[in-house]
């Protein structure tokens, strides 16, 4: 077989006749790195609750977030539901995701602890990444948030927030610093 190197290729006809020749190098086959999922936030919540995971790896084309339930042995995958902002919600290091409330077949998303994994774009032998554990509480799920516009700006700058949930009493934290936002619903 073929082993990483250059090699030079030419076509020949039925009579004998070689045809010049190019270059074709043979690289190593790549191997697919498996997704790191490095914080899950929050850690519990219901149904419909926006989760933010935050690794390395995920890539940029959209992949899947995986709840198994019970977490471990033969539970069943439900596969998480897509925010409001679908368009925003995957890249490389961080996903917004929803607690789904069924899986594909129509189970319902009971209480209890799931496990939580990222499977990157591609094939279904896509590496996974590591599990960690949410646990799905009852009640309605908090305000939720999926994307800030701009990501950047000096103090001052008017930011719009998309997500569920807001109501005109809430406030912002920006790392804990509180201010009063004004509202304006596209709803």
């Amino acid at each position: 077989g073929l082993t990483t190197a250059d090699y030079s290729v030419r076509a020949e006809n039925k009579d004998g006749v070689k045809s010049n020749s190019v270059l074709f190098k043979v690289t190593p086959q790549l191997v697919e790195e498996r997704p790191v999922i490095r914080s899950i936030e929050p850690v519990s919540g219901p149904v419909g609750t926006y989760v933010t995971i935050r690794g390395d790896k995920f890539g940029s084309a959209l992949g899947q977030v995986l709840f198994r339930q019970p977490p471990t042995g033969g539970g069943v995958d439900f596969t998480g539901d897509q925010p409001i902002c679908a368009d925003q919600y995957w890249s490389d290091t961080q996903i917004i995701i929803k607690v789904p409330a069924r899986d594909q077949a129509g189970n319902t998303v009971t209480a209890g602890n799931v496990s939580v994994r990222v499977r990157k774009s591609g094939l279904a032998a896509t590496p996974e990444s590591q599990s960690l554990t949410f646990e799905v509480t009852l009640g309605a799920p908090p305000p939720g948030l999926c994307a800030i516009t701009p990501v950047s700006g000096p103090v001052g700058t008017l930011v719009t927030l998309r997500g569920e949930g807001f109501t005109s009493a809430a406030q912002l934290q920006w790392s804990g610093a509180v201010s009063s936002p004004s509202f304006r619903s596209s709803n």
